[in-house]
């Protein structure tokens, strides 16, 4: 979390148990499409108790131990995210044979290649980062390639696009949902806490996970129209 070190150690201890219950009940219920997206939570947890350690080494000074885990942190913030989540939707849309699916494969791919060279190019440049606190927040500043190519604040918004439409074009109402709730959290930190937006935003996207368990649990997947359900 982006609050304290036992905040984040408190959040990864639920999302990483939360997250191989939603994989056990995927493949229970035979919901292997679902499978990417049952990972999310587990991952979410990972993605805290990494932060957690960020908090600890930033509390106790240690830089290099700072800078490993502030760039597994951004791993998963800048390179994971991008394609993991357009990809579990397209899985679910493959499932379904929806004519949408192609779309949200491209975002996948749009993702894994601006994920790519901004963290290769970021791990190339030496760890150009900066971790530090502010207003009991964690602030991590990332100078990437794109950054310096199309500016400080495009590469946030593309970012936020490639994470969101992918679930709003789903035909599975409950996948949208999840969209929307995700939307509804970039708004909030942007409104709230700009100052600590990646921190933050990971925080929210990181509770919201739990909204999983009720995507693969439900009793229907009230998904695609009726001919696509059918075949027809």
């Amino acid at each position: 979390m982006c609050f304290s070190a036992s905040a984040s150690f408190t959040a990864g201890a639920f999302l990483v148990p939360i997250g191989l219950y939603c994989v056990y009940a995927a493949s229970t219920l035979k919901r292997y499409h679902y499978f990417m997206f049952a990972f999310i939570p587990f991952f979410f947890g990972l993605q805290q108790i990494i932060e957690g350690f960020v908090w600890l080494s930033l509390n106790s000074g240690d830089t290099k131990t700072l800078e490993s885990f502030s760039v597994a942190f951004v791993f998963f913030s800048h390179f994971f995210w991008p394609f993991w989540i357009p990809l579990s939707a397209y899985f679910v849309a493959k499932k379904y044979n929806c004519p949408r699916a192609w779309i949200k494969l491209i975002f996948c791919i749009v993702g894994i290649i601006i994920g790519l060279v901004g963290f290769i190019s970021f791990l190339l440049q030496g760890y150009d980062i900066q971790t530090k606190m502010c207003a009991n927040s964690l602030d991590y500043t990332v100078n990437s390639v794109w950054h310096s190519i199309i500016g400080t604040s495009a590469p946030k918004y593309v970012y936020i696009a490639i994470i969101i439409l992918p679930l709003w074009i789903s035909r599975d109402w409950a996948i949208k949902v999840f969209g929307g709730l995700i939307l509804i959290s970039v708004i909030i930190t942007f409104l709230f806490y700009s100052y600590a937006f990646n921190s933050v935003w990971c925080f929210f996207s990181a509770v919201l996970s739990m909204y999983i368990v009720y995507l693969i649990r439900r009793k229907k997947e009230h998904s695609y129209n009726y001919k696509i359900k059918m075949g027809t």
